[in-house]
């Protein structure tokens, strides 16, 4: 079986099992960019990005019912939320099948190296990405 990752701002299911990606983020490395906060938001409202969504691919895994689920590390080494289902497939032999994972915001309290742990039943893959910040988040200078 084989698992693999992009991460982008938005995937978009498209018919014939194809997907648009919008905003692929190169080397699975996003700049937090120095930008004002639109009008009206308090300064302190966490940092992050608005959209961010990972498209896992899996290819060849045996005929049957699999389940997924994942969780996101942060560079702190705690959990970015709770451990998700993610849904189950019927595999095919000869088939691929996709899964689309959307946060909506992405918080970052810190830059750094996250991780996203993602099962194939009970055989875990993993993708670490990197976020840098152009400048100190705010939630690292508290």
């Amino acid at each position: 079986m084989k698992v693999s990752f992009l991460i982008a701002e938005e995937v978009r299911p498209e018919a014939s099992s194809k997907v648009t990606v919008l905003g692929l983020f190169p080397g699975n490395i996003i700049i937090l960019q120095n930008g004002m906060r639109p009008e009206g938001v308090p300064g302190d409202t966490p940092e992050g990005l608005e959209r961010l969504t990972i498209l896992v691919t899996i290819n060849d895994a045996p005929e049957g019912i699999h389940k997924f689920r994942g969780r996101i590390i942060e560079p702190s080494g705690d959990l970015y939320k709770p451990e998700a289902s993610l849904g189950e497939v019927t595999a095919k032999a000869g088939f691929s099948n996709s899964v689309v994972i959307e946060m909506k915001p992405f918080i970052v309290k810190k830059a750094g190296e996250f991780r996203l742990e993602f099962f194939v039943d009970e055989q875990m893959f993993t993708f670490p990405f990197e976020i840098r910040a152009e400048r100190p988040l705010l939630s690292e200078s508290i």
